[in-house]
């Protein structure tokens, strides 16, 4: 779960809000979960490669994406491409 809600030219209100009480859902389901707020691209890259590493072995993973988000669709594309 990534939500990034501070952003210079027009920070949001509850992205990371949704993020923790998702996360929280979640877990209290049994899923693992790799959480970030406010993160950087690296450190977003970083939290899909480990997404990736981990899926691999997993019976089930959730990514959760908003298209509309330019790095999204980056990551995205990233994923299918070095993870298939």
């Amino acid at each position: 779960m990534i939500g990034n809600a501070d952003y210079e030219t027009a920070p949001l209100r509850n992205p990371v809000n949704d993020t923790v009480d998702v996360a929280r859902a979640l877990r209290t389901l049994g899923f693992e979960v790799i959480e970030k707020t406010d993160a950087g691209k690296r450190e977003m890259i970083f939290a899909v490669d480990e997404f990736a590493k981990r899926f691999r072995d997993a019976e089930i993973g959730l990514f959760p994406l908003v298209p509309k988000l330019q790095l999204g669709n980056t990551l995205a594309r990233n994923l299918r491409l070095q993870y298939g």
